[in-house]
Order: C-alpha cells, then structure tokens, then sequence
C-alpha cells in the first residue's frame, strides 16, 4: 500500500505541476495578447509551452523501413515500469536499469531513427548527443566538484542530456528553414532520389497537440513541451532589408511606446496574478509566520535531537538549566556552545535540554552540530537578518502560526512580495557567495512542488502566486529574448525617433542574450547537483556513524 501511495503522490505531483504552469503561462501570455490587440497589432498564435508535434508522415521517403513505432514506445514503457517499480520497491539495480533505458537508451534508439527520417548522417545526430552528454558532464563535475557521485547522479544527468538531445533533433526540420511568422511549425527535408540523384525538398510540417481558430484569426494552442509559451505577433522578426516595419499589424509598425505596452504586459499581468493570488490567500486563510513559542516544529532527520528522543510539539523548558520564553531564546542559548580545539577545529560542547511532553518534563543531553560556513543570525520574530556567523544548532526548527490579516492589511503584505523578490534578486550580484541558496533548477523545483502537494490546497495557492510573481519578475531581466532586454531594444529606439537598431547588432544583442540564459540555465543546473552531491555525502557519513 505504500508504494502505490507513493506512486500515487508521484503522479498528482507531475499532474498539478503541469496545471500549474499551464495556468500561469497562460495569464502571462494573456497579457501580451489582449495588449497587443488593443495596440491594433495583428497575433498569428498564442500558444502554451512549446514545440509540436510532428504531423508529417516520412514513411514514403525512407530508403529502407525502419521497425515500427510501437516498438520505441513498448520499449520506453516496459523501462519506465522498471524505474518506478525499482523505485517503489527500493531495488535501486532495477531503477538504475529501468532509468537507464528510459531515460538513455530508447531516446538514442528514437534519434538514430529520426536520422534515417530526415535523411540527414547518423554521425550528425551522435554528435548532438554526444555534445549534450559532455555538457552534462561538465556540468556535473562544475556543481558536485568530483565529490558525492552516485551512479542514481550520473545516469540522472546523462539521462536529462539525452532527452534535450532528443528534442533537438526531433526538430532538425524547422532547424533548416528560415523562421517566418506567417509560417511557424513548418520544417522541411532534402531527399537525394537514390536513381536519379535528384534533390527534392520535402516540406514537414508541426501541430500542436490542441488548438482551436479564434475569430479574429488567431490560432489557441497547447503545444508539446512544457517550456513557456508565446503570443505571436505579426512581424516580430528582423528582416535584413527592415521590411518588418511595413507589415499591416505588424509589431514593429507601431510607435515604440506601444511596444513597450506590449511587452511589459506580460511581466506585469504574472505579478498582478501573484498578487491577487496571495491577496485572497492570506485575507481568508492567513499567512504562515513563525511562531515564538519554544516549542518544536520539526527535528532533523538522523540528527542528535532526534536521536535524544525530541519531536515536533515539544516544548523546550530551558537550555543548560536556563529557563526558555521563546524560541529564540533556544536559538541564542544553544549557538555558541563549542570550542576551538589547539588546532583551531570546532569542537561542540554538549547541551542539556529540559522539554515538556504530555504535561512531563524529560532531560536529554545533546550535541550540537557545527554550521560548516556562516549561517544568518535569527532576530526576535525568527526572522534572518543580514548578520551572519558560525554557529552551534541543535538540529531542531522552530514551528509556524497562520497570521490573521484585514483585507486592506492581506493587500499591503501581498504587495510587499514582489517588492522583496526583487530585492533578493538584485543582491545576487553583490552576493554571490550566498546565490546558490536563492536559486532552484528543475530537481529542486520539483521537490518544492511535492513539498506543497503534500500540505494542501493553500499552499499550492502560495506556491503559484510565488512563481507567478518569478516568472514577471525574472521575465524583466534585460537580456534579449526575454521581455525586459526587448522592453531596452524598444526603448532605445524610442530615443532614437523610432529608427530601428541595425539587424547586426541586434543579431548580436540576441545571440549574447541566448547565450547568457543558456550559462543561467546550466549553472541553475549545477547548482542543484551540487545540493544532491551534497545529500548523498551527509548519507555516506551518516551510514559510516551507524
């Protein structure tokens, strides 16, 4: 039964993070969108997430035929059943072996498969995987620093390069013709007749996996990869003679103000939705604060506290015979109890705590566990403040409250969200020490958001304000494509009188900005490795302590 509870929890897990990000997509884009129309600009799509799925039969074109495609999928699925069956069971050879397939094996097969599709060389299709892999690699040893690999890491990573590989090649097609807004999922392939040596040129086309005609000619989708989305608008890309200014409707025919409308809609119609969000949220239900008390709200695991007996809901009654009223008081008490050794090594000293428990009072001694580098100093409210320092910690954490707010009071609370996430992330430069504890990559994501499932609706409420409020805020970076370094492009040619920057560098403006995403992206990345190099280190010393 608990393995199907997990599986369970697994599948509600994936099955509301989609919704979730299918929603607030959609507000995002929905803002360009309705901007854009009220600007009397012409919207060819609005699309959610991105890619499509290929419509095309190539069939006729192979030179030989190629196994069917059920096969691929039986193949896939019996692995995938592998992995969660490994999984469920903690048979990590089978999972490892089911991940293996699932995740390296059958994608490889699919791509050599796509290459005779195509009709492009296998050593092209090799080599796309094998640049993914060796970026993979580098990404590994870059986060984990050669340290706390696993095999579980390993084939995780060399899994996640495959299937990006995988995706880049499925759409080698659209990679070989000349973008076009009037003609977006169109690909096409070059076939050499094997008599006559003719080249034909074979058009392929993408769909999504649901769209639905709007009256105004406006084409709704839901596409395939579950990245972003986009409201296409009518002469958006750069044409070397400027012909994109002439198009009827078309984004760069509007005076630069408008553009700029257009583009800050979308950043401002996500924080908008956060807001509203957290606004309901905390008005009805309240907002999670710490709570003062000295009583426990969570042990760490495998840690001394646990391990001397402490549970969440006990109350702490004093610290080395020194009465508690608070739970900072636990905090400052316990802190500085270790020693410097002649060596200079922290050496911790043991803590007596007094708990109360079921109306009795219980005496453990425990040994606190010294922070490795500096860790924020706690205020009175148990907030972090800027202060930071070596501590001792008795591996217990403090509990939470529901603060009750007035509708006007939920407002200015909720208001004061973004205005902090914006703070965090313009300190990220001036701290960059302190930056891979401010940032999470897709396996950190994925944690907070079973996290969350498994505490309820409100805080799935809270957990998609919070990245609705992320995806505006961090969509206003300057950094072409995203919309803040466009709103910059569009800004500067209003200083200009409206004349547009020359494709060079605006060629070059997207090019660096592509390029700086894609360094964010693998160092995001890098970081989450590392967090999971990391665990499996405290793993390894925990089993070494037993």
């Amino acid at each position: 039964m608990e393995a199907l509870s997990t599986l369970g929890h697994f599948l509600l897990t994936l099955v509301i993070g989609l919704v979730v990000l299918t929603v607030l997509v959609f507000v995002h884009e929905l803002g360009h969108y309705l901007v854009a129309k009220k600007c009397g600009m012409r919207v060819n799509a609005f699309a959610i997430f991105m890619g499509g799925v290929r419509k095309t039969d190539l069939d006729p074109w192979l030179e030989k035929p190629l196994a069917p495609t059920r096969l691929v999928w039986a193949a896939f699925a019996l692995s995938f059943l592998a992995a969660m069956v490994g999984a469920l069971v903690a048979a990590n050879p089978v999972y490892l072996a089911g991940l293996l397939g699932a995740g390296v094996a059958v994608p490889l097969w699919a791509m050599l498969r796509m290459a005779a599709l195509y009709h492009v060389p296998t050593s092209r299709v090799l080599g796309i995987w094998l640049k993914s892999l060796a970026v993979g690699a580098v990404v590994l040893a870059f986060g984990t620093k050669l340290q706390g690999i696993d095999a579980n890491l390993v084939i995780g990573v060399a899994a996640g390069a495959t299937l990006i590989a995988l995706a880049i090649v499925y759409y080698i097609p659209v990679q070989m013709r000349e973008i076009d807004d009037d003609k977006q999922g169109f690909g096409e392939i070059t076939v050499r007749k094997p008599k006559t040596g003719e080249v034909e040129r074979v058009p392929v086309r993408y769909r999504p996996i649901w769209s639905k005609a709007g009256r105004d000619g406006t084409e709704f989708s839901l596409l395939l990869l579950p990245l972003g989305g986009f409201a296409s608008i009518a002469g958006m890309h750069a044409k070397a003679d400027g012909s994109e200014a002439d198009v009827p409707g078309g984004f760069y025919s509007k005076p630069p103000l408008q553009r700029l409308a257009v583009l800050f809609a979308g950043p401002l119609f996500s924080v908008v939705f956060g807001v509203a969000l957290l606004w309901s949220l905390y008005a009805t239900s309240g907002k999670n604060v710490p709570d003062p008390r000295p009583i426990i709200g969570g042990v760490g695991e495998s840690g001394q506290a646990e391990k001397a007996g402490l549970k969440a809901g006990d109350e702490v009654v004093s610290i080395d015979g020194v009465r508690v009223d608070s739970f900072h008081d636990v905090i400052v008490l316990a802190r500085d109890n270790f020693r410097k050794d002649p060596d200079g090594k922290l050496v911790p000293i043991p803590t007596v705590v007094t708990y109360r428990r079921d109306g009795k009072e219980h005496t453990v001694s425990i040994v606190p566990k010294i922070d490795e580098t500096p860790r924020p100093t706690y205020d009175t409210n148990l907030e972090p403040t800027n202060e930071k320092g070596i501590y001792a910690r008795l591996e217990i954490g403090f509990g939470t409250k529901k603060q009750r707010y007035s509708a006007g009071e939920a407002f200015s609370e909720a208001m004061s969200e973004p205005v902090r996430m914006i703070a965090g992330i313009a300190s990220i430069p001036f701290k960059l020490g302190e930056a891979k504890d401010k940032v999470a990559g897709p396996a950190a994501m994925a944690q907070v958001t079973s996290a969350v499932v498994s505490e309820g609706f409100n805080e799935i409420i809270w957990y998609a304000a919070v990245l609705s409020m992320s995806l505006g805020v961090m969509n206003l970076l300057p950094i072409v494509p995203l919309d803040g370094g466009q709103m910059v492009v569009a800004f500067v040619e209003m200083l200009r009188g409206g004349k547009r920057l020359s494709l060079n560098v605006q060629n070059l403006l997207a090019n660096s900005g592509i390029a700086l995403l894609v360094l964010m992206m693998l160092a995001v990345s890098a970081v989450d490795l590392g967090r999971s190099a990391d665990a499996n280190k405290r793993a390894e010393k925990q089993d070494q302590a037993k």
